[in-house]
């Protein structure tokens, strides 16, 4: 019977604490890219006829890039930061 208390325990007390060691900023430049991807694709099906807002939309084609290299850095950071 503790054996089962202790595993429920230990899942939770994980779960916390890869809530808390998460960087939000990674996960902010993951949502930029994925806007930048609906940008350049909402902007290729209306385009607004204006340079510069065509321009700055376009620039989202660069989404895809981003997503992949902010994951592949995510993923090679060590599992917790060190206090700082």
């Amino acid at each position: 019977m503790d054996n089962r208390i202790f595993a429920v325990r230990a899942v939770a007390t994980t779960q916390t604490d890869r809530q808390e060691s998460r960087l939000h900023a990674y996960d902010v430049l993951r949502g930029v890219a994925i806007l930048g991807v609906i940008a350049v694709h909402t902007s290729q099906f209306f385009p607004s006829n204006i340079e510069f807002l065509d321009f700055a939309l376009g620039l989202g084609r660069y989404g895809v890039q981003l997503f992949y290299f902010v994951s592949a850095f995510c993923r090679n950071l060590p599992k917790r930061w060190p206090a700082m």
